[in-house]
C-alpha cells in the first residue's frame, strides 16, 4: 500500500478526533451521568439517581417504582417523560424494557454506559492490561524486593477474574479495582507474591 504523499496522520487524528477520550465523550447519553465503583454504575440525571450492578455477562439493570402508576410497554416513555434518564438511555443505546405495574427495570449492555468497548477487552484481541507497567507504576517498592513476581502477581489475579466472570468489562472493573485495593493495602499483595514463592 502506498502513502499518499500529503497525507499527515497527526492532522487526521485531530481533524476525527480519534483519541481515547473522545470516544468515551462520543458513547455519553446527553443529560445522563455515569459513574463506575467497582462492579456498580450510577445513572445521574434530572429525574434521580438509579445504581444497577454489572451482572457476570456483562449486563446491568436499573428500575424504578411508583404505586400511583399502572405501567406497561407501551406507555412507560410518557409516563416517565423526554426528561427521565430511563428514557434518555433508551433513546440513546440499545435497551431491554420490562414495564408492568408499578415498576419499569431497563437492562443494558455496560460496555455501552461506560465507553469500555468488550472487544478491546477482550483476551483474544491482546488488550490486556499491561501487568508490567500497572507494577512499576503502582507497587514501584514490591517491584525492587521481588522484581518480575510482582507482575506474575498481578497477572495470576487478573486471570482468576477471567475465570470467575464472562464479561470482559466486568473483569476489567475488578482488576482496576484490585489495583486500588493493593495500593492501598500493599502488604496483600505481598503476602500473594510470598505464597507464590514458596
Amino acid at each position: 500500500m502506498k502513502k499518499a504523499d500529503n497525507f499527515d496522520a497527526s492532522k487526521w487524528l485531530v481533524e476525527n478526533k480519534i483519541t481515547f477520550q473522545s470516544r468515551l465523550n462520543e458513547n455519553k447519553i446527553q443529560g445522563v451521568d455515569v459513574n463506575v465503583d467497582d462492579d456498580m454504575i450510577t445513572l445521574s440525571g434530572d429525574s434521580g439517581d438509579y445504581d444497577g450492578f454489572v451482572e457476570d455477562n456483562g449486563t446491568v439493570s436499573f428500575s424504578v417504582t411508583n404505586d400511583e402508576e399502572d405501567f406497561n410497554d407501551q406507555n412507560w416513555k410518557d409516563i416517565l417523560g423526554d426528561d427521565h434518564v430511563f428514557v434518555k438511555v433508551a433513546n440513546a443505546i440499545p435497551t431491554k424494557v420490562e414495564a408492568l405495574g408499578d415498576y419499569v427495570m431497563i437492562t443494558v449492555k455496560a460496555s455501552d454506559l461506560t465507553g469500555v468497548n468488550e472487544s478491546r477487552l477482550d483476551e483474544n484481541n491482546n488488550q490486556k492490561p499491561n501487568f508490567s507497567s500497572d507494577a512499576k507504576t503502582n507497587f514501584p517498592e514490591l517491584v525492587k524486593k521481588y522484581g518480575a513476581k510482582v507482575v506474575d502477581a498481578l497477572e495470576n489475579s487478573y486471570e482468576n477474574f477471567i475465570d470467575m466472570y464472562s464479561s470482559p468489562v466486568k473483569v476489567n472493573i475488578k482488576y482496576k479495582k484490585s489495583i486500588e485495593n493493593y495500593k492501598n493495602n500493599p502488604k496483600d499483595l505481598e503476602d500473594l507474591i510470598q505464597m507464590a514463592v514458596n
